[in-house]
């Protein structure tokens, strides 16, 4: 994407943001692109617990990714999964929102 400057970064955070995305494919391989060698991609995702999906359409308008189709990509970019930790971002009307905290490496 020519709007980011051409340069990497050892740290690259995004929280609560990447639930507006349903396929994670372009946005994490642009991420990874901007991350240098050796740095860390961190970042949330909503989730549910259960069910047979990779990514799903909420009723509240935002996606919820499952933890193992975030790694698949991640590793089908060439990133290592640091860790994958379930955690609550927020409330909303009341209700927890269950997410997941990644921490991803691109090898040195």
């Amino acid at each position: 994407d020519d709007a980011l400057p051409p340069r990497t970064y050892d740290l690259v955070v995004s929280a609560d943001v990447l639930c507006y995305f349903g396929p994670l494919d372009e946005v994490l391989e642009c991420l990874a692109e901007r991350t240098a060698p050796g740095g860390d991609l961190i970042f949330s995702v909503e989730t549910l617990l259960e069910g047979d999906w990779r990514y799903v359409l909420q009723a509240i308008n935002r996606y919820a990714h499952h933890r193992d189709y975030v790694v698949e990509v991640a590793t089908r970019l060439g990133l290592e999964s640091v860790a994958a930790t379930p955690f609550q971002p927020r409330t909303e009307s009341g209700t927890p929102v269950r997410g997941t905290l990644h921490v991803l490496q691109k090898p040195a």
